[in-house]
Formats: C-alpha cells, structure tokens, sequence
C-alpha cells in the first residue's frame, strides 16, 4: 500500500513582500548635521535663531518618527524570528520523523527481498554441498607442553543439528541427505543411512584415561565398520596396542589418519595389526609415529599418498630416521605422493638403496634442533625415483644451511633416476655451481625452481649461466626451456643486466623460436647482505632495479618481478 506524500517545497518564486525578510540600509553619514546655516551652532554656545529653531525641532520630529517605525519593525522582526525557530524545531522533528520512516521502510524492503532470495531457490543437492562445509572434521588437536600427552582436543559442535532448527526447507534437506550425518558416531547413525562414514575417534588425556576403546563405543565402530570411508584415531599408544582385538573388517575405508598422543610410548609396539581388511585404503597420514611400517601391520602396496609430521618439540624430536623412511618406502611400493619430516639423532643408515618406480611427488623436511644437525642427503643418495616430477628439499628448526653436498645429492638422484622433474623447492642450503649448472642442463623439462632461504653463494649463478638460459636465434636450445618460475635467493653477484636480458629473450622470441619456449612469468630475486656492506649495497640494489626496469613493459601481459634484500 502506497501513502501519497504531498510534494512541499519552499516559496521561492511569490514576490509578496511577507516571504522574505526585509533588507535595510543605513548610512553612517545619513543623520550629518550638513545643513550649513547650522553647522556654526555646533561650535558655539549661541542660541539657534526662530527659523534655525524650527528647523531643528522639524528635524527631532522626523527621527522620533523612525525610532517609532524601527522599534515596529524590530518587533516584528523579533516575532518572526521566533516563529521561525518555532518552525525550524517543528521541520527537525519532521526529519526526524521521515528518516524513521526511511528506516522503516528499507527493513520492509529487505524482508521482502529475504522472501525473494536466490538461496530459497536453490536445489536441494546444493544446499547439501553447502551444509557440508560447516562440518567440522576432523577434531581440532593442539599441542601440549607435555612431556608424555602430547595433544589435546576441542569438542567438535554437531553442526547438522544446528542446521536442522534454521526453517523446515533446511530440515528437510538435513534429514534427505545422509552424508551430512556421516561425521558423528551415535547420534548422527540413525539419519546417515547406509552413505559412507567419516569417523574421527580422539582421547583427550585430560578427561579420559582409558587404555582401549570404551565397549560402547567398541560397539558402535563394529557394528558400522563396513561404512567408514574416512577414520581418524588420536589415540594413545595403549588403545592402538588393543586395536587388534576388535578384528575390524573395513571394506570401504580409503583415508587413514593416525595420530599418537603420548608421544614415543608408541614405539615399544611392532607388528600391531589394527585391521583385519582393508581393500581400499589408498591415503594415509601420521602424525609423532617415526617407523610406522614395522609398527602396524597395513596394506601397504595400496597406499598410494604418505605424510608423516612431527610436533617438534625440543625435548623429543620424534621425527622419522632415514632407515624407517627407506623401510615404509621398500613396502609401498605404489607410492605416487610421499611427504616425510626427518629427524636421524645421528642414527647410522644400514638401509639399501630403494627404488620407488610410481613416486611423483616427495616433500622431505629435515628436523633440527640446537644440539644436533644430521643433513638429509644420506637419505636422497640411496633413492631412485623414475616417476618423480615434484620434489621439495627444506628443514626446519636450525639456523643453519643444508651443506652443498645436499644439492648435489638432488641433482645426482635425478640424473640416477632418469626423471622427467617438473618442479623443484630447495630451501636453506647451498649449491655449487657445478651442481646447479648440471641441473640446468640436464633437466630440460623443468619448470619451476626455487632455491630459497640464501641457498646461493657468490658463484652459483654465472653470468655464462645466463647466457645458456637465454633464447638466440642461432638455433642453439637455452637451458629449460619449459622455465616459467624461478626464485633465486643468496648471495647475487652476476650482472642484473644480463639476467634481464635472459628474461626479456623469453618473452621478444618465445614464439619465434623453433620448438617455442615457455615464457619466464614468475621471478623473484632477493640477495644476502651483510651488516658492514649495507651502504655499498644500497647503490647496487638501485642499480639492479635500474636495470630490471626494462621488464616493466612485460608485467601487463602477466611477467611477475620481485626483488629484496636480506641482512645476515
């Protein structure tokens, strides 16, 4: 319903004289006794002459007459005024009034928008989809600072029941669709059907002290055992040492976390079968469990992607031993993704060489504390990968850097391997020059290198390094010629000049050259200076930025060039 608001506006345009405030004008000069008969009055104590006399009294009559008019107009002025602000107290309150109704009327609007929204047209399936993502799975660990419970956890909040109180439209879909009630044990079994479980079972040290499944929870994962897809235990080391006596048969399980949560009791067990079958189980991740392999009795030909992490702590660095990385390779022998974090305490490697003839992608973190510092190349030096197209060198928790010899075991393993290695991240090591330039030539079909965290020293890169990376039309190949990516870090001694001359040659002859060569689109520079040079570099650094200026022409089309410094 529309309510007609008249359409008022001032009187601007009526020349009636009450529509306006009246303008005087009033002359200082205006009552001057000029008249020149009188003016020799005002310098003498003579009395007026009769005719001057009546002049005089002629004139005090006319300014007694417009005092009266002033005191009138005065008071009319003063009347005017207040009904003025009488009026303009009355508009404020109708301002008021009207942006109340404003408001009023936007919240209409909005409600009515609400009725007409785009969500309640929305398929049922995606709704699901929506309401999954609430989901809060698995259980959130943090850790302690605990020398034996490692971890504790959060209470997850059971997000379908919320979800099932917003309107009866979202009940409904709630109710239609099992998966949304496939992360919660108990409560939820009854609306998840027969879909597919994701469990997460997690023992809370500070508010359980059970060392192997309560028999009512036992129950419940028997009895739904053939529907769990995903399962998360966060145990301590005596439940998973009962778990064998449940004889569990999981058809569809595919995903398995496991998480041990007081720390290295774990490693007193061997050989722990903790399911009797599992078909499907391709994806597995550990969290403080160093020799998982000996540890648990797994199908593991099937996995097929491994991570192992580690909590870091400086009392116990639980990470795994290059043996016990070499033995879990040895026997997932399907293994395509393998993600380690290592720690060898100055273990001695007896393992043999391991060959991995599927692995594509490795991420290998070394772990260090302040009293001991073992490299990682033992470990690359007895790997063949055939398959490997990612690779990811780094460590963590030690100031200093992976020796060179780590390099040249990355680069021996791929020339050993014959791989066709795509991406490469090595942080926090040095390289030789032989090392990165054999890499370079022998890996033509790289495509993304970083070498981070002052991996380069002085004579890494070259400036006939960048020569051989530079397209020419002699016909001659540049060095990876795939390159779009590439992030040094170090110390930078060769000409930046040059270096932007190599990248500009991606970009002018890319499509010139026969077969064409992958523009260079990602670059990052950022170079090593010590404390004393500081000066010294600044002017070179502006030098360096003068001459990568010329590449400012190619971020349009997509070149991406950052460059930074470094004090050490």
């Amino acid at each position: 319903m529309a309510i007609f608001y008249p359409a008022w506006s001032p009187c601007t345009e009526c020349h009636c004289p009450n529509h306006h405030v009246p303008s005087h004008s009033f002359p200082p000069e205006r009552h001057a006794l000029e008249n020149s008969n009188l003016a020799p009055l005002t310098r003498s104590n003579d009395p007026p002459l009769p005719a001057e006399a009546d002049t005089l009294n002629a004139m005090i009559s006319s300014y007694q007459a417009e005092i009266k008019d002033i005191d009138s107009e005065e008071s009319n002025i003063t009347r005017l005024s207040a009904e003025m602000r009488e009026n303009i107290v009355h508009l404020d309150q109708k301002v008021e009034l009207l942006r109340g109704e404003r408001i009023r009327i936007s919240q209409a609007i909005s409600e009515r928008k609400r009725l007409l929204s785009p969500i309640r047209q929305l398929p049922a399936e995606i709704l699901s989809h929506i309401f999954l993502q609430t989901i809060e799975f698995p259980i959130e660990a943090t850790q302690t600072d605990a020398e034996d419970m490692w971890w504790k956890f959060r209470c997850a909040r059971s997000a379908p029941w919320s979800i099932a109180l917003v309107s009866r439209r979202w009940r409904q879909v709630a109710l239609d669709f099992p998966q949304l009630w496939s992360y919660r044990i108990g409560e939820h079994m009854l609306h998840s059907e027969k879909h597919k479980l994701s469990i997460c079972i997690a023992n809370d040290p500070d508010s359980s002290t059970f060392e192997e499944l309560p028999l009512p929870l036992a129950t419940i994962v028997c009895s739904i055992a053939n529907r769990i897809r995903d399962l998360h235990l966060f145990l301590p080391s005596s439940i998973f040492a009962n778990l064998p006596s449940l004889h569990l048969f999981l058809p569809q399980l595919e995903r398995l976390s496991l998480l041990c949560t007081d720390g290295e009791a774990i490693f007193t067990y061997t050989g722990l079968k903790i399911f009797d079958f599992s078909p499907k189980l391709h994806s597995m991740q550990v969290m403080d469990i160093g020799s998982v392999s000996p540890l648990f009795v797994l199908p593991w030909p099937q996995i097929t992607q491994f991570k192992s992490e580690h909590t870091h702590l400086k009392y116990s660095q639980p990470g795994s031993m290059f043996n016990e990385v070499l033995d879990f390779i040895s026997v997932a022998v399907n293994l395509e993704e393998c993600f380690v974090e290592c720690d060898n305490r100055g273990d001695t490697l007896t393992r043999d060489p391991v060959a991995c003839p599927k692995l594509h992608t490795l991420t290998v973190l070394g772990i260090y504390n302040d009293e001991h510092y073992d490299p990682v190349f033992p470990l690359l030096e007895r790997l063949t990968l055939p398959s490997l197209t990612t690779l990811v060198i780094g460590k963590v928790g030690h100031k200093d850097r992976e020796p060179p010899m780590t390099f040249t075991a990355i680069w021996d393993m791929i020339a050993r391997s014959k791989c066709n290695l795509r991406v490469l991240h090595y942080d926090h090591g040095g390289v030789l020059a032989e090392d990165f330039i054999g890499l370079l030539r022998g890996t033509p079909t790289l495509e993304d290198l970083r070498l981070t965290g002052g991996a380069l020293g002085p004579d890494t890169v070259t400036e006939q390094t960048l020569t051989e990376l530079t397209v020419k039309l002699d016909g001659t190949r540049p060095f990876v010629p795939n390159l779009h990516t590439l992030f040094l870090d170090g110390t930078i001694v060769f000409p930046m000049k040059v270096f932007a001359e190599m990248v500009e040659s991606r970009w002018t002859l890319a499509d010139v050259v026969s077969p064409p060569v992958r523009q260079l689109r990602n670059i990052s520079i950022c170079t090593s200076v010590r404390a004393d040079e500081r000066e010294e570099e600044n002017e070179k650094t502006l030098a360096d930025v003068t001459a990568l200026s010329v590449l400012d022409a190619y971020k349009a089309q997509g070149l991406v060039v950052t460059m930074n410094s470094r004090q050490i």
